[in-house]
């Protein structure tokens, strides 16, 4: 698809705010049809009938929209796997097996490398190879839920999940905050179990992460009402910036002594800053949390982990499919494992999360300047995303940001005035653009303000 842009001196008709507008040089985005000359001579007639001075026509190349929707790194910041994948020695991965110690062990070196307070705390027993953080949410699903039980699920969330309580024929609870989930259940006299599903580090939508009090209190709260978790980990190896738990937290004194005092936060300059957030695994190692390579190396590999207790993850390999294929992706696994245990891939790493913080701040700023008092914006802490809320008197931001050329992705359910933005598939060279469609943009938006 292309677009014609026209820019054009114009003495707008009677219909139009005069004293806003008069002689004033605008930008008009058109969609062009197949017959072009004949739309550009119908885009001057449009442009005439505002007694139109001047007209200048240039064909803008958007058959490649921008598109900030989907949530997947840019094909330049993937690695070359063709250079990374090495020669598998032996035949042990290439045949019906069990989990191999060794490749949990390298899964276990990349946590502890990213947060050293997983050290001494996990071991090869509480890891199960998967084809990725959807296998893994599918297989927990299957092995220990029945239809009817109840799903909780903090809210906004990874807008997808969905599609697989339904699949398992769950009830679905939407719950705001941690809180709401404690008045919830307080209330609920049923007899089918209890899950809850949650994205607590740089989640998607929002990018943001679940403070230590509340992953206590959650944690406190699963223990009491008998709440299977299921953390989703996707985001955990993107967080930007150190978070600095406040001195006037509750939790820090209540816990400053506990059995997890040794999960103090520690600066290593060879890892990447962690977040100061306990893992819900190290509060809770019942907790079955969900990690994956999608978006650090690539969603195409097809391979993540599940961490929790031993208990859930001998129940797991009770499945079918486990029993019948055995461990799932150990070829793929074994032809990764150098370079997942290598320098090069921690320096990948620390690669991406400097360009999507520096995406996620500009892009930021951008959003914030169109319109402050009608657009709010949450500030991640990593991640992928920000999310937008945009006031119902601008209309819809999604259409708005289409007709100039950018995808974004409307909320869902009771989510209609949310945005998501994936600042991840930004490139540097399109700035330059992006200044020029947001400013766009920014005169649209002040132009509809103006009757708010």
């Amino acid at each position: 698809m292309s677009l014609l842009k026209v820019t054009g001196i114009v003495n707008f008709a009677d219909d139009f705010p005069r004293q806003n507008y008069e002689h004033r040089q605008v930008h008009v985005l058109f969609r062009v049809t197949d017959k072009k000359d004949q739309f550009i001579m119908s885009v001057k007639e449009v442009l005439s009938n505002g007694d139109c001075n001047s007209v200048k026509q240039k064909e803008v190349d958007f058959d490649n929209f921008i598109d900030l929707r989907i949530g997947e790194p840019l094909p330049e910041n993937i690695p070359d796997l063709n250079k990374v994948f090495t020669k598998i020695e032996g035949l042990t991965s290439l045949l019906y097996s069990e989990e191999n110690p060794t490749h949990s062990e390298s899964l276990i070196e990349l946590l502890c490398w990213n947060d050293e307070r997983w050290e001494g705390n996990i071991t090869s027993d509480n890891v199960l190879l998967t084809n990725g953080a959807s296998h893994g949410l599918d297989l927990a699903l299957s092995r220990f839920t029945e239809p009817g039980d109840i799903m909780f699920v903090l809210e906004p969330t990874y807008y997808l999940a969905g599609n697989f309580f339904k699949d398992h024929k769950l009830s679905v609870y939407s719950v705001k905050s941690i809180q709401e989930l404690e008045e919830k259940v307080a209330t609920i006299r049923v007899l089918q179990r209890l899950f809850l599903y949650i994205v607590p580090t740089n989640s998607n939508p929002m990018g943001t992460t679940l403070c230590n009090y509340d992953r206590q209190r959650l944690c406190r709260i699963s223990n009491t009402h008998n709440i299977q978790i299921i953390s989703d980990e996707t985001y955990e190896f993107l967080t930007f910036d150190e978070e600095k738990e406040d001195d006037s937290n509750p939790w820090l004194h209540e816990h400053s002594s506990s059995a997890i005092s040794g999960m103090e936060i520690v600066h290593r300059s060879d890892a990447i800053r962690f977040t100061a957030c306990i893992p819900l695994h190290l509060l809770d190692d019942s907790v079955i949390s969900l990690h994956t390579f999608s978006k650090i190396i690539c969603p195409g590999l097809r391979l993540g982990w599940i961490t929790s207790s031993t208990e859930n993850i001998k129940a797991l390999k009770q499945g079918g499919v486990y029993k019948s294929g055995g461990a799932f992706q150990p070829c793929l696994m074994e032809m990764l494992l150098n370079y997942i245990k290598s320098k090069e891939f921690r320096d990948h790493i620390n690669y991406l999360r400097g360009v999507y913080a520096y995406n996620c701040e500009v892009l930021y700023g951008k959003l914030i300047g169109l319109c402050p008092s009608l657009i709010k914006i949450t500030k991640p802490s990593g991640g992928y995303y920000l999310w937008v809320y945009a006031d119902p008197k601008l209309g819809d931001l999604e259409k708005i940001f289409e007709n100039h050329g950018i995808k974004i992705k409307k909320g869902v359910r009771s989510e209609t005035n949310h945005y998501r933005i994936c600042f991840a598939r930004l490139r540097l060279e399109e700035w330059r653009t992006i200044d020029e469609i947001f400013n766009n943009i920014k005169t649209e938006i002040e132009y509809k303000a103006s009757f708010t």
